[in-house]
């Protein structure tokens, strides 16, 4: 629940913050221009309108990944089918939040415990996602953040 509610309170001060965008596009767009007849160089405004657009484009797959990895872990938390079809085992982080079902793959991969069509499914995502490794290094990540985590709150509890 309380990741809900951080997540609203985030999207409401960046909903707050992008009532500016707007008025910050035509000023940068305007600037471009300003400084393409200052230094009376086309490429100025080619160069400058193609930066912005990247920029624009990578904010916009940035957005999409994150919706991506939130819409993963969803099927995780509802993943009790995958578990039932990956692996005999029944203690898993299929279920769990916060847990992407990369890693909960990768979990089961390093344990040993996935079946054949689990190991098959562990290659679809090594293919799909170009890695060598990709549920390993997803469970390696899940158990690196989660220590980083805990020190942080051990960190802050000591300040206290």
């Amino acid at each position: 629940m309380k990741e809900l509610l951080n997540g609203i309170l985030i999207l409401l001060g960046a909903v707050l913050v992008t009532i500016t965008f707007p008025i910050m596009f035509v000023y940068q767009i305007g600037y471009i221009i300003y400084f393409t007849f200052k230094q009376r160089d086309l490429r100025i405004l080619i160069v400058g309108l193609c930066l912005m657009l990247d920029g624009l484009l990578a904010c916009l797959g940035h957005v999409l990944k994150h919706i991506g990895v939130a819409l993963d872990m969803a099927w995780n938390v509802c993943g009790e089918i995958l578990e039932d079809m990956f692996t005999p085992v029944e203690s898993t982080y299929f279920g769990r939040k916060n847990i992407t079902v990369s890693a909960s793959i990768g979990d089961l991969e390093n344990r040993n415990k996935l079946n054949g069509l689990g190991k098959w499914f562990s290659k679809l995502l090594n293919f799909v996602f170009n890695e060598k490794e990709h549920a390993k290094y997803a469970i390696t990540l899940y158990n690196f953040n989660r220590k980083f985590q805990k020190e942080k709150k051990k960190n802050i509890k000591e300040k206290n």
